[in-house]
Formats: structure tokens, sequence, C-alpha cells
């Protein structure tokens, strides 16, 4: 863009869905000051409006992550060469905040910024539009969240990497792509690894990135952001927010609010001595307070102690600051009328009838009924303001019961959606991570790919199978996509169950090559069934029986295992060998009692193939209970009155 251009202020477009975007105008020339600012050469750019960012919370104690930005950024104006940023830690820790911070600080800079939501975005016209836009000034392009992005997205993101650091490419990007990790990427091997940490693995690697991980806060930390303040408080904002920045912020910010902090006559804050409710700020004991003074405003006695009201408030915080009634009651083991009634009349904001005055706030909000289906629906509510949000999910800290509460939430909520858990697949990888079940969160991490078409994802393997395989960061892609093809293909295309086959052999040979335990059972698990779909049954038996044997010897976790079973009983039974069918039908009906619940609809299916295998063998009055079973835990899952 030429000096004199004249401004523009966009919304950006990839030719598609809109992305979520702003542009400031012109191209910069910046420097990092001493202030942490950026500047810019006087001439070059006019003054841009200054709009707001979204947020610019969760910054506290960043201090060397500010620089590493700015000086990225500078570095990439500078050099007119891109370069990508990891941003990586648990949630929480304010990536994202940060890459807020800087999209202002570019902002006022004039400068052009965006924020990519990839899973809405057609890879080819990202790829292009970013040429575009950053073929007219330097760009800063944020991908947030990267573990909840198509993983697809991945190859894309490599090739575009690797490009925008091509000197003769001159676009002048800087990518900054916050990850979720509990380590710093140095800290991560073998198994921990997935694919988005191995993507920034290879990309430091190959230096195409760099990346930084986001500590919990410090004390120094947060005597630096609050310079004036007394040291006593400082200790008590950092142990009530656990070192978690947003958290401490928010709490900092309410007791300003509530004037629970003044400035002395040297300016310094301190507990202000008319709040001894409040001393040195506990917020938790406020809003405790807050919920007790509600549960006393009726005449009536309240169902539910404040105890009692309390773990209710923690088990729906662990479900996130929107959650479902249905799910929290199940998961206490409560009537679920009984806690819909206690919300409705105890916690909503309470408003005097006669003069229409909110005499309280509430501590929950109403959402509403939500739809799963043309039967069904879920009740929601939310929390009324952010920081109740935060108190009930961190105060007390219950790690184990919020760990327990985790895995059963989501099975709950996978129960109540079932088949409908698309829409809150993002939840549930959430919360199966949280209780400890990475392998129960996996389907629902691939169901994000779901959109994508098999011509795609064919490609996509076509390019990955021209890589040098010999190369662990190639084949482990090459895994990821395979596998996720090789699913869909089982079960949209069983036609092709030639293709399947040779692609499952495939993985297999680069699988044994590499001495990668697991994914050499699980491309004999996929060779398996697209042999069964091809009614190649006598070739398909000794894969299924050495995938079972691989996964006994490599401990697979048990729903793994149980998955292996049900594919070796289908293959028997094909066979007509109902009898070496049973037992292997048997087993994963167990497994998945165990670990999904006696009423999870993954235990009916279990329960159904078994009833099939006794029908079969003409034991009815065995099957004749499981049939009704089945059919009771299929009734439960999806409604009485559900058409399937």
């Amino acid at each position: 863009m030429s000096d004199d251009a004249p401004d523009k202020q966009n919304v950006y477009h990839f030719h598609g869905p809109v992305v979520a975007s702003n542009f400031g105008s012109g191209t910069v020339e910046v420097g990092y000051a001493a202030s942490g600012n950026i500047t810019i050469v006087q001439g070059r750019v006019p003054e841009p409006e200054k709009r707001q960012p979204r947020h610019l919370k969760s910054v506290i104690g960043r201090e060397s992550q500010k620089a590493l930005l700015l000086q990225a950024y500078e570095q990439v104006v500078a050099s007119n060469v891109g370069h990508t940023v990891f941003l990586m830690g648990p949630y929480g820790s304010g990536r994202r905040a940060l890459a807020d911070w800087l999209q202002a600080k570019v902002q006022e800079a004039g400068g052009q910024f965006t924020t990519a939501v990839l899973g809405t975005l057609d890879p080819r016209e990202f790829s292009s539009g970013v040429r575009q836009e950053a073929r007219q000034g330097p760009l800063l392009l944020v991908v947030d969240r990267l573990e909840l992005e198509p993983s697809t997205w991945i190859d894309n993101l490599r090739r575009l990497a690797d490009e925008i650091a091509q000197e003769s490419q001159r676009l002048p990007v800087l990518m900054v792509i916050t990850l979720t990790t509990e380590l710093p990427l140095e800290e991560i091997h073998g198994k921990a690894h997935n694919e988005f940490s191995r993507l920034a693995q290879k990309l430091r690697q190959d230096g195409l990135a760099s990346a930084t991980f986001m500590q919990p806060l410090t004390l120094p930390d947060v005597k630096s952001f609050l310079a004036t303040v007394d040291s006593k408080l400082a200790e008590r904002l950092l142990h009530l927010s656990g070192g978690d920045p947003l958290i401490l912020e928010i709490i900092w910010q309410e007791w300003q609010a509530v004037k629970a902090v003044v400035q002395d006559d040297a300016g310094h804050w301190v507990a202000s001595p008319e709040r001894e409710l409040t001393v040195y700020g506990d917020v938790y004991e406020q809003a405790r307070a807050e919920l007790e003074a509600m549960l006393v405003t009726w005449e009536d006695d309240p169902p539910f102690k404040l105890e009692e009201a309390e773990k209710i408030l923690n088990c729906a915080a662990t479900e996130g600051e929107v959650f479902t009634a249905e799910a929290v009651a199940a998961t206490l083991d409560l009537d679920k009328d009984e806690v819909i009634d206690f919300f409705d009349d105890f916690l909503l904001p309470f408003i005097d009838e006669g003069s229409d005055a909110v005499k309280s706030s509430g501590i929950l909000l109403e959402v509403g009924a939500v739809k799963i289906d043309n039967f069904r629906s879920v009740w929601h509510y939310r929390f009324a303001r952010p920081y109740l949000f935060y108190v009930w999910r961190c105060f007390p800290p219950l790690k184990k019961e919020r760990q327990a509460w985790s895995g059963q939430l989501a099975n709950q909520l996978e129960t109540l959606h079932y088949p409908h858990t698309v829409p809150i697949a993002r939840k549930l990888i959430t919360l199966f991570l949280a209780a400890g079940q990475p392998e129960r969160a996996k389907p629902y991490q691939e169901q994000h790919n779901k959109k994508v078409s098999l011509a795609f994802l064919r490609g996509q393997l076509d390019w990955l199978l021209s890589h040098d395989l010999e190369q662990k960061f190639n084949a482990y892609r090459l895994f990821e996509t395979g596998f996720q093809y090789l699913g869909r293909l089982v079960k949209e295309q069983p036609s092709n169950w030639q293709e399947g086959v040779k692609l499952a052999q495939t993985l297999y040979e680069w699988a044994v090559f590499h001495q990668d335990e697991g994914d050499d059972a699980e491309a004999l698990y996929y060779e398996t069934w697209n042999l069964l779909n091809g009614g190649q049954f006598q070739t398909a038996l000794p894969k299924a029986q050495k995938a079972v044997e691989l996964a006994e010897l490599y401990e697979l976790p048990q729903t793994d295992w149980a998955r292996f079973a049900n594919m070796l009983g289908a293959l028997l039974r094909a066979m007509g060998d109902l009898v070496g069918a049973r037992p292997f039908y048997e087993r994963a009906l167990a497994i998945h009692e165990k670990a999904l619940g006696p009423d999870h609809p993954t235990t009916g299916m279990s329960v159904g193939n078994l009833a099939g295998i006794l029908e079969a063998l003409g034991n009815y009055s065995e099957a004749l209970p499981l049939r009704k079973r089945a059919l009771q835990i299929h009734e439960k899952s999806l409604g009485e009155d559900h058409p399937t």
C-alpha cells in the first residue's frame, strides 16, 4: 500500500463465512519503546480511530511475554518476513487475553489484525485471504485454542508458517497461536504429545516458530502489577486466585467496586476499615454471604441448606458458566424438578412486585429451555455475574469432587443429548479431559472434523503419503488423518472396502516401522472392519485376533479394548461362530457398564449386541430381559416418543 493510500476499516471476509476481525489502516514501521508501546514513524500512518478491544484482562505478570510478542511483531514489520508464536499454558492462564493485548497495541499503531475461527473457513480461501492482506501491510493473525479446531487444519497452518517465514515471499505476518497445555513444550514427551503440540514442536525445531509457556502467577508478579498495594493484600489476592490471572483481576476489580479496598493518603491500596466482612477482599465469603441472604429472603424454608446449595453451585460451575439443570441434578442424585424449582424460587433476581424494583441481582439467571430435537429439551441457567462463576468454580477447591463431577456431568450430558452430541462436543471434550478420561474426549475431538468431506480427507492423505514417513512427525500426522478417514469410510462408504484395506495396511507398516504401540493395533482394527464389509471373513480373522492381542499387550484403555472386542464379536458372528462371539460381547458389555455406567447409550448398544447373539443361539429366555433393558436405556436416552 502506498504512503498516501486512503484509510480503510474492514470486516475481514474469506469469500465465505465472516471472521471476527477488525483492521486498522496503513503500512507501519514499529519499534519497541521502554514504555511497552509500539511507536509509529512520524508521517507514515494517519492516526487510526481508536476502538476498545474486547477485554484486556489476565495480562498480569506477563511482562516477558509482552516483550516477546512486541519484539516479534517489530521484527516482522522491519524484515517483511513472517513468524509464528505459540502461547501455551493451562486453561485460565491468560493466553487469549495476551493476544488481545497485542491486538490493541497493533490497533493503536494503525496495523492490521484478525482472529480466525478456522472451523468456519475454507483452508485455501483462508490462506489466500492472509496473503492478500499481508501484501497490503503487516498483519497480526491470531488462532485461538488450536486444540478445539479441526485437526485437518494442522497441515494448512504448517504450510502457512513455512510460507510466511520465506524471505522471498515478503509476507509480514505474525501468526499467534494459543494452545492449551499443562506443561511447557520442552517438557512434553512421547504419548503426552498430541498432534497440536507436535505441530508446535516441529515448527520450533525447523526455526519457523517460537513458544512461550504461561506459568501461574507469583507474588512478585502481583506486586509488580499492583505497585501501590499493601503486601498482605497482594498475598491474599494470590491465595484466593490460585495464581489464575483472570480470577485475580476479577477479584481485584470487585474489591474496588464494593470499596473493600481504599487508597490511603500516600496513594497505597489498603483494606477498608469500614468493611470488616470483606477485609482483604474475601470475595468468596462475600458471595457466600449473598447466597445465604437469598436463602432467607422468603418466609418458606428453602429445600436446600447453605452447604447443600453451595455444593449444587460448585457442581454447576464445573459444567460451565452456562449449565444444564438436569445434568447437575442427576450428577448429585437430586430430583430434577426440585432443583429447578429451587433455582427459580431462591437464586434468580428478586423483584419487588409492588414497585418492580430489583431487590437482588441474583446468583443465577434463567437461560431457558434448549431444544435437543422435536421430542426433548433441557433447561439452562447461567451465573448472574462472572465473578460468581469463578468463585464457585474454584472455592472451595474440592479437587477430587470436581474431577468426579466432570466425568459424571459429561456422562449425563452425553445421555441427555444422545445422539445429537455435536452441538455440545466442545463441552464434552473439556469435561472428559478434566475427568482424566482423554479416551472419552477423543471421539468428540474428531467430531469437529465431520463437516470435512471424505474427498478432502483423501486429498490430505495423498499429500501426507508423499512425505518422508521415516520422520515421526510426518508418520503421526498420517496416522491421525488416516484413522479419521478409515472410521468414516467404514460407515459411509462400505462398498469402498478395498481402498480401506490398502490404507490400513500402509498405516500398519509405518506403525511397525516406528514401533508405535497402539497405532499398529488401530490399523488392524480398521483393516478388519473393511475386510468384514467386503465379506473376506477368513482373511479378517487373524487380523482381528492380533488386534485384540495387541490391545491387551499394550494395556490400552478398557473402552478401547471393548471396541476391539465388539469388532471381533461382529466378525465371529458374521462367520457363524455364535458361541465364539458371545464371550467377546459379554466382556465388552462388562467394560462399558463399569466405565460408562449401566444406563449409558453405548452400554445399551452392548446389551443389544449380546441379546442378538443369545437370540441367534436360541436362548430366548436369556435374551428377552436384555432386549427389555436395551429398550429402557434407549427410551431413557431418547425419550419414549422418539421415532427411533
